[in-house]
């Protein structure tokens, strides 16, 4: 088992879909068994160039990262192991669920930050390019 703490966009999405019994990710009232299959279909019907499921991962691992959370709480976010490439540090760090949910507020604030900046570019006023002196004849 592993526990991976939402962010608050993401519990709060899926607290609106709450339902007092059945599946959550449904199409046309069943539920969804098939990711590869539904992903593909999703991405299609968005007219979004075609990337796979997998590629979430890297998304989530490099914003964590961009956030600012360590390589250890990212591995333990991410759910990989390492095998026997183990160093000490890895056998000796034990990251806890209040690590996990730091690591998910340091990725909100930077998600805000993200969103705010980009508002900001949007709303800012076009430079307009000085005027260029033209050569008489």
């Amino acid at each position: 088992m592993r526990e991976i703490p939402l962010t608050r966009r993401l519990y709060d999405l899926l607290f609106a879909m709450k339902q007092e019994k059945g599946s959550v990710f449904t199409f046309r009232d069943e539920p969804l068994t098939e990711i590869k299959r539904a992903w593909k279909a999703a991405v299609r019907r968005g007219k979004l160039r075609p990337f796979r499921f997998h590629d979430l991962r890297h998304t989530a691992n490099t914003r964590l990262t961009l956030a600012g959370v360590m390589q250890e709480v990212r591995r333990e976010l991410m759910g990989h192991t390492l095998g026997k490439s183990r160093d000490v540090n890895d056998r000796y760090t034990s990251i806890q669920l209040p690590e996990k949910r730091d690591a998910i507020r340091k990725l909100e604030v930077w998600y805000d930050a993200q969103i705010a900046e980009l508002a900001q570019t949007e709303t800012a006023p076009a430079e307009t390019p000085e005027p260029q002196p033209t050569a008489q004849p």
